[in-house]
């Protein structure tokens, strides 16, 4: 009978290596992050934050991988949601790669029916 889980118990599939990825909150350095309706112009970004999550990135594309793979594991059930009290605020649209990188995650963000506040970039 031991090797019958908790109907309670939740099964983290998360490895060793991704446990290492999301590093604990430093309240510290909490306001060195921007938000992701900034202008990433010329930025490179070192990690990002949603909710409880602080996870490192190497560049653009690695932050809207590790964003995508967040989404999907912790969020999937947001998007059945019908009625989500979103605001979007004004999002700084001046052209740039790293800009259109960061409206890749804000389509995300929307689709999840996350508070793009919720949502912080720290950048070099």
């Amino acid at each position: 009978m031991d090797s019958i889980r908790n109907k309670n118990e939740k099964f983290d599939s998360t490895t060793k290596k991704e446990e290492e990825e999301y590093l604990p909150l430093d309240e510290s350095i909490l306001n060195n992050y921007l938000e992701i309706y900034n202008d990433f112009t010329d930025k490179t970004p070192v990690s990002f934050k949603l909710d409880n999550f602080k996870v490192q990135s190497d560049d653009w594309n690695d932050i809207v991988i590790k964003t995508a793979d967040i989404l999907n594991k912790n969020y999937k059930f947001s998007r059945d949601i019908m009625y989500s009290n979103i605001t979007l605020p004004e999002i700084i649209s001046r052209k740039s790669p790293e800009n259109e990188f960061r409206d890749t995650i804000i389509e995300m963000l929307i689709e999840y029916k996350i508070d793009l506040s919720k949502y912080l970039i720290l950048v070099k």
